[in-house]
């Protein structure tokens, strides 16, 4: 019975990491800021690296603790851009995780579409690599987020 119990929490823990990745998604493109936030760990770093064709690395964005994180979600909400108007969707596959009891990590493929006077087209694709840690509330949380934008 032990093993069972084992396979359904560690069944549990993947399934929790993937609705965090599924979250991060829906709650930016929908501009639900708070649910957002919920998202992170307080002291919870974010960086989004650009890769050029020739294999450059530049740094688009490196943020670090609440307010932080607060700031980029006031300003990217403070727009107007929400369906059905000009807006943006993140598309996420394919995530592997590896479980490490309380922590994790997580690889996914993403693409950004992006809707402008009705026009879509991917904005960008690339992978995000995350660190995840399970809270105090059994909810897994962002402790490192870094999206590689090719």
């Amino acid at each position: 019975m032990d093993n069972v119990l084992e396979r359904l929490s560690t069944l549990e823990d993947y399934r929790g990491i993937e609705q965090l990745l599924y979250m991060y998604a829906h709650t930016i493109d929908q501009h639900l800021a708070d649910e957002w936030l919920d998202l992170f760990v307080a002291d919870a770093r974010y960086r989004s690296i650009r890769i050029s064709p020739s294999g450059e690395r530049e740094t688009i964005v490196d943020f670090q603790g609440v307010e932080a994180f607060r700031k980029f979600i006031t300003d990217f909400t403070s727009g107007n851009r929400r369906p059905p108007g000009d807006s943006q969707k993140n598309f996420i596959s394919q995530p592997i995780i590896r479980l490490h009891g309380d922590t994790a990590e997580a690889v996914t493929y993403f693409h950004l579409v992006v809707v402008h006077n009705g026009v879509k087209e991917i904005f960008a694709n690339g992978r995000y690599f995350d660190t995840l840690v399970r809270c105090s509330d059994s909810k897994w949380r962002f402790s490192d987020r870094m999206s590689e934008v090719e």
